[in-house]
């Protein structure tokens, strides 16, 4: 089920990445709003949503998926 997927990949983030993803994505905050409200440099929400976003698609992707079951 690609929810569960989804879950599962993002339980395997870092805290910090998975909150700035998560408050972009579903939140539809800037990447202002997210520095504000996290008490965090700019540079530092758009490296973390970096790392989460590569993260995520290479745990999402065919080939781990295929090695996962």
């Amino acid at each position: 089920d690609s929810d569960s997927g989804v879950a599962a990949a993002l339980a395997k983030l870092d805290p910090g990445q998975r909150d700035v993803l998560l408050l972009y994505a579903w939140a539809e905050l800037s990447y202002e709003q997210i520095a504000d409200s996290l008490g965090i440099a700019l540079g530092t929400v758009r490296s973390r949503l970096s790392r989460a976003r590569t993260r995520l698609r290479a745990e999402l992707s065919p080939a781990t998926r295929q090695e996962a079951s």
